[in-house]
């Protein structure tokens, strides 16, 4: 039985009725290519696909409004760690056509600097802290434990 082979067009002699392609070669690069290109037909969008628009959240005060919110609350803004923290803020802030890699980037740093500066502050309201300064006022440790 005479066929045609899907890939390369080339006539050859089928063993099979079922057969489609001349060799294993043109059976490999059938397989290999994209369902596109094996049917023919280019893929449409669904035309009634909705777009669903992301919420956006609802921001007051930028990056660095809340980054010097933040610090002057710890008392750390006039520290020369705070003020890094505050140029990353205000870059993270800019529209500066940084990449989205950039951005992430710059936002770890702004969190890795952001912590550094608070590292010293004890976190205010912490029941923990605030249960071991009374041991130790009521065992008269004024500064801490001995």
């Amino acid at each position: 039985m005479e066929r045609r082979c899907n890939v390369c067009k080339i006539t050859y002699t089928a063993k099979r009725a079922s057969s489609r392609y001349c060799s294993e070669r043109c059976k490999k690069r059938a397989q290999r290519a994209p369902a596109t290109q094996r049917s023919g037909k280019r893929r449409q969008a669904r035309p009634n696909a909705a777009v669903v628009p992301l919420p956006q959240p609802d921001v007051t005060a930028g990056v660095a409004e809340s980054t010097r919110r933040k610090l002057d609350e710890m008392g750390q803004l006039d520290t020369p760690l705070g003020q890094a923290t505050m140029v990353l803020a205000r870059r993270l802030d800019s529209p500066s056509g940084d990449t989205g890699a950039g951005l992430a980037s710059l936002a770890k740093q702004l969190a890795a600097t952001l912590a550094a500066a608070s590292a010293d502050v004890p976190p205010a309201g912490d029941l923990l802290t605030d249960l071991r300064a009374r041991r130790d006022r009521k065992l008269g440790h004024p500064g801490g434990r001995s």
